[in-house]
């Protein structure tokens, strides 16, 4: 569904006749809560599971409602929305989604809320500005990711004698000597999402932060003629050559997993490869290697989750609110859910309690504010990110098509999409 139609079927939602009326402050405990999600890994459910426990320990009747994709949790949140029954807290990205929610009346007003628990001052300088909009805050924060990681296989590094590279051409460098001496190079399933989120973290490490936003936030087809764009897909196709195409990958799961098993050298996927490597008891620098921010500048490309709270009868918050809001920012549930989930805490004090190199190096990339930089969930119009995925989807999978022809595409791509 395109954030059009979303956006539309949000603004109709708000003018259907709402549902029975929930209490206010006074909600009985006992009350079902339903929570709608799409963590779906076995890492990400036992993260979940801190905040369910929690919730559910301080009174909370915790009722788990799992979809498979951010993109049918969105279709369902719409259609229950629609009914007049929608769930008591949706997770969902931080960032442009929520104006568009907020714009149709149909989430909470969280502001009274994060005043009084000082979240301004408690959250992480790069977290309020992109669950706030016209000064309102619309979003219960939970965890930060980081989406541009290259997860190496220990092994297959020491038999080549290299170690994990920080930029792409010497990350090209290794992967032909990985190749020479037999190693298959990048485990990468077929979905374009994956090629499309290498090419994201291709262009957060070029000198120019704003490369993304450029292409599909603002649908710039100028941005093509950036020396810097250039240098940054020229990277991107040198990497075409060396996807494995290992037979059984499917999703992401499958290719970290053959990363560890030593079936490719590298797999480019978000922090939370690094929960089910932890679960499956794989130990950083012994058996992967974890680099973020490879390129030519190291930054963090991050998407932050949160919780929405769709409105109810009365549009008043409730106890449960509240409840879940303390649960979800209690520092001993905000740890715990990190390091399951392989993300950094949403809590700015939390410095001390980052426990494994992978996530202290997340957690010192993000702390310099000039090198944090949002993912494309945080800010794409959904058109022109569906043209640009289209494109890389087919460039990475054709070899024949040189640097010239693919760059000449996505500009062409780009126009189309904004004038239709």
């Amino acid at each position: 569904m395109s954030l059009r139609r979303f956006a539309l079927a949000l603004v109709l939602a708000a003018t259907v006749a709402p549902g029975p009326a929930c209490p206010g402050l006074a909600q009985p405990a006992s009350a079902p809560a339903e929570v709608q999600y799409f963590w779906e890994s076995p890492a990400e459910l036992s993260a979940l599971s801190v905040i369910a426990d929690r919730f559910t320990a301080l009174g909370g009747n915790w009722v788990g409602v799992p979809t498979t994709s951010a993109r049918e949790n969105r279709i369902l949140a719409i259609q229950r929305i629609s009914r007049g029954v929608p769930p008591f807290a949706i997770q969902w990205h931080a960032g442009r989604d929520i104006g568009l929610i907020a714009d149709s009346g149909v989430i909470m007003d969280l502001s009274a809320l994060a005043a009084d628990a000082g979240w301004r001052e408690m959250l992480n300088p790069t977290v309020p500005d992109w669950i706030t909009r016209d000064g309102a805050t619309l979003a219960l924060p939970v965890a930060i990711h980081a989406e541009n990681w290259a997860w190496y296989n220990s092994a297959i590094l020491r038999a080549i004698g290299a170690g994990a590279p920080g930029d792409w051409t010497a990350l090209a460098a290794v992967l032909e000597t990985a190749r020479d001496a037999g190693y298959p190079g990048i485990a990468m399933s077929p979905e374009p999402w994956q090629r499309m989120l290498l090419f994201w973290q291709v262009l957060a490490g070029a000198p120019d932060p704003d490369l993304a936003r450029a292409l599909v936030g603002e649908g710039d087809p100028s941005v093509v003629d950036r020396d810097s764009f250039r240098t940054a897909f020229g990277d991107f196709a040198r990497l075409r050559r060396f996807d494995a195409h290992l037979p059984g990958v499917a999703g992401w799961r499958d290719a970290a997993e053959a990363v560890l098993r030593g079936d490719a050298l590298v797999h480019f996927m978000g922090d939370w490869v690094l929960a089910e490597f932890r679960r499956q008891g794989a130990v950083a620098g012994r058996d992967f290697e974890c680099v973020i921010g490879t390129g030519a500048v190291r930054r963090h490309l991050s998407v932050i989750d949160v919780f929405i709270f769709p409105r109810t009868g009365d549009r008043a918050l409730t106890g449960d609110h509240r409840r879940l809001a303390a649960t979800v920012l209690d520092r001993t549930v905000q740890a715990e859910f990190a390091r399951r989930k392989g993300a950094i805490p949403v809590r700015a004090d939390l410095h001390a309690e980052i426990d494994d190199p992978c996530s202290q190096s997340a957690y010192d990339t993000l702390g310099d504010g000039s090198r944090s930089v949002p993912a494309a969930a945080m800010f794409a119009d959904e058109r022109l990110l569906a043209a640009l995925t289209g494109v890389i989807d087919d460039f990475w999978g054709n070899l024949d098509t040189d640097v010239a022809t693919g760059i000449e595409r996505i500009r062409a791509a780009l126009a189309g999409a904004r004038r239709n």
